[in-house]
């Protein structure tokens, strides 16, 4: 699992479809504009971004952030990242307060089923 805040944490996921890099940076330029890029993501406002990979990382998530993202999960939105190489992500964002939110941005085949009903 991965977290990124600033536009210059990008370089942590050089390895991702260039799709996934595009969708996040648009993220993190919009929380760096908006909140500062020298901001503490856990102690200011703005949030950040969460990749992860994994089923496991999503109950971490879940105990960690206080925020579910199985069965009764309702995000503001769920975008579908479709890659070149025919991989695929969601990028689900949940807002914790009124200026701070995370965006979950994950492999299509682990993303909660619920959460696909709100994809754009």
């Amino acid at each position: 699992m991965l977290r990124l805040a600033k536009v210059t944490d990008l370089v942590m996921i050089q390895s991702y479809p260039e799709e996934v890099q595009i969708a996040v940076l648009e993220v993190l330029k919009i929380l760096d504009e908006n909140y500062g890029a020298d901001r503490n993501p856990k102690a200011d406002y703005g949030g950040y971004v969460i990749l992860t990979e994994s089923e496991d990382d999503l109950g971490e998530i879940e105990a960690e952030m206080n925020v579910e993202v199985s069965v009764d999960s309702i995000p503001e939105y769920v975008d579908i990242i479709r890659c070149e190489n025919r991989k695929v992500y969601t990028s689900s964002l949940f807002l914790l307060g009124s200026d701070y939110g995370i965006i979950l941005v994950m492999p299509y085949d682990i993303t909660p089923r619920n959460l696909l009903n709100y994809a754009e």
